[in-house]
């Protein structure tokens, strides 16, 4: 996605997609550029023929946009400020494009990406979410100040891996990198086990978490937000 050199307060620029082995090739013209809003392409999958787009103002997501790829053609869009649904503004989106999830430290919600529908609850702030939708990572907050992460399976209710360090417990929100399995609800994760601080000598756990699996650590030496 690129907007206009020659115009950078455009509200409009062009949807290519561009792979190895092929030319470019425009797609559609979107809108949403200009001084205090952004446009991005959140998911492009070219098997499923469709891209995702968002707009955002003072980082907040303002409108989502199903777009397929072979003719430039809108399948849906959705404006937060005219949805009622909880999930209106979405923490975090799934890669495969089905699900999206939001909420605070002490609730939340997954929707239906298309329609808005809550089709599930969560206990806490979503910071990641699995490809095909249904591992989340979670932040808690616990009190006195203190805070922890989970993956859970929002669709049984299950808990399938919980920390909390001691860093954390000193009030710090964990701060953590992942990676999805593809077309999959497995993540990898690393944690920070201290957000902000000099990490020259930290070192970070990373763990593979997999419904239906015990959680595997795989390294209890890793650098810290590297995955």
């Amino acid at each position: 996605m690129r907007s206009p050199a020659d115009a950078p307060a455009s509200r409009q620029g062009t949807l290519y997609v561009l792979g190895p082995g092929t030319e470019s090739r425009r797609v559609v013209a979107v809108t949403g550029f200009g001084p205090h809003e952004a446009t991005g392409v959140v998911i492009c999958d070219t098997s499923d023929n469709f891209a995702l787009l968002a707009t955002s103002f003072m980082g907040g997501i303002e409108t989502l946009t199903k777009v397929r790829l072979s003719d430039g053609a809108t399948l849906w869009t959705q404006t937060a400020s005219s949805s009622s649904s909880p999930c209106a503004a979405p923490n975090v989106i799934s890669p495969d494009g089905v699900f999206e999830a939001t909420g605070s430290m002490t609730s939340g919600y997954v929707c239906d990406l298309a329609t808005g529908a809550v089709v599930g609850h969560i206990q806490g702030e979503p910071l990641a979410i699995s490809w095909a939708g249904h591992t989340i990572i979670q932040v808690l907050s616990s009190p006195p100040n203190s805070f922890s992460l989970e993956a859970v399976d929002w669709q049984t209710g299950g808990v399938l891996w919980r920390t909390q360090s001691a860093a954390e417990q000193a009030g710090l929100v964990p701060e953590v990198q992942v990676q999805d399995e593809p077309n999959g609800d497995a993540i990898a994760l690393t944690t920070d086990p201290n957000p902000g601080a000099d990490m020259s000598n930290d070192r970070a756990e990373l763990w593979l978490i997999r419904p239906g699996y015990p959680d595997l650590e795989l390294s209890d030496q890793a650098e810290p937000g590297v995955l």
